[in-house]
């Protein structure tokens, strides 16, 4: 089959430092490896395309945006609303849609792969696609909310955000998300959903003979969802940890974009070990490590979570973080708390035997050679692609 592969924002990456950019990788490298004919067109990239990238498709199509002109309506629309919603709500309005139009004329897919939301408002009418969906802007504008106190209107009020998103999914000929409470509220909607974790490239096997002395991590880039996970555990779960619980504490992924904005970062920064983004990451994990998301609430599909299991790192946090993910089984793979009391209990058990980490360790990597790993989740592909 030949399939026109749009991302927005950037090429897909190989070595990848957010969620977003391991999803983008793996569904590009999936529809590769099941032997589909795959063109890549890029709108607005940042960087540069990797080699390893180009060799992988048949092309690449480069569109870049164009700027109203200055005093129109457009031009002050721009000014005004937050650029991801009016997009969804005047696709054009750069000139997007006009030259994927263009672009899909001449390349003739078969079918469209559109990753996120705001690829897949360019795709024309009748054109058939695939939306790969990972958050929904109608819950981050939500959590979004909480940090920003001045930001830009949306084109539509939060009711109309979800509706719209609930729309797009019908229009697609299949949508893909990466969270099983996600594929729940689309199926309750009678809106087919499959669901596929989000794995990046299988990991190599950690060194058994390895053991953490019982390091607490905060893994991931600093998004939205884990703005809303260190404010947590600056005002509520670290006040209730004493104070050996409050050492040998560290941070790896890419920092705020404004830190100094983020009183939180700023905290942490005073506590932690901040290791910021870790190019190989075998080099800083042991198995035993413990990886911590203190966000309760469902926070949808996270890498960081199959991620860390495949180094050994075991996931510890609240239930409803995990309920995204049903590979994740309290107390056999991972530990999972539904108070800030039950955590710091998980937390001073975990740190105090070597035992319970020894055996979570392995229990995590064996969940992700099983259930998480690349190879694992190419039938799934497979039967998202013939459906």
């Amino acid at each position: 089959m030949r399939v026109a592969f749009l991302t927005l924002g950037r090429y897909p990456q190989v070595k990848a430092r957010a969620g977003g950019d391991v999803r983008i990788w793996q569904d590009l490298a999936s529809v590769v490896a099941l032997g589909h004919e795959v063109h890549l067109v890029a709108l607005d990239p940042q960087l540069a395309i990797e080699p390893e990238i180009a060799a992988l498709v048949a092309s690449v199509t480069t569109i870049r945006s164009r700027a109203p002109r200055r005093a129109t309506l457009a031009w002050l629309a721009t000014r005004i609303f937050n650029p991801e919603t009016l997009l969804m709500r005047a696709p054009d309005i750069h000139g997007l849609r006009t030259e994927v139009t263009r672009t899909l004329g001449r390349l003739r897919p078969d079918l469209v792969w559109a990753e996120e939301q705001l690829t897949a408002v360019l795709v024309p009418p009748h054109v058939p696609f695939v939306l790969t969906h990972v958050d929904f802007y109608f819950r981050l504008m939500r959590v979004r909310g909480m940090f920003r106190k001045r930001r830009r209107p949306n084109t539509m009020t939060n009711t109309g955000l979800e509706r719209f998103e609930y729309d797009l999914a019908r229009r697609a000929r299949a949508t893909l998300v990466a969270s099983e409470t996600d594929a729940k509220l689309f199926r309750d909607r009678g809106i087919a959903a499959t669901y596929i974790p989000v794995v990046g490239p299988t990991l190599p096997r950690p060194d058994p003979t390895r053991l953490s002395p019982g390091r607490f991590f905060l893994f991931g880039k600093a998004n939205t969802a884990m703005r809303a996970a260190r404010q947590h555990l600056r005002t509520t779960l670290w006040p209730a940890l004493d104070r050996e619980l409050q050492s040998d504490w560290h941070q790896v992924g890419d920092p705020p974009n404004k830190a100094s904005d983020d009183p939180s970062w700023m905290w942490l920064t005073e506590r932690f070990k901040v290791h910021g983004f870790v190019d190989d990451l075998t080099k800083l994990f042991e198995p035993g490590d413990a990886s911590i998301m203190p966000y309760p609430i469902d926070a949808s599909g996270h890498a960081k979570y199959s991620v860390a299991m495949g180094y050994g790192v075991v996931n510890i946090g609240y239930e409803q973080a995990y309920r995204s993910q049903p590979e994740l089984v309290a107390g056999a793979n991972c530990l999972a708390a539904a108070t800030t009391g039950e955590l710091v209990d998980q937390l001073r058990q975990y740190r105090g035997d070597a035992g319970l980490r020894r055996r979570l360790a392995e229990a995590s990597r064996a969940t992700y050679e099983s259930a998480f790993s690349f190879e694992a989740q190419l039938a799934r592909f497979g039967q998202l692609l013939a459906t």
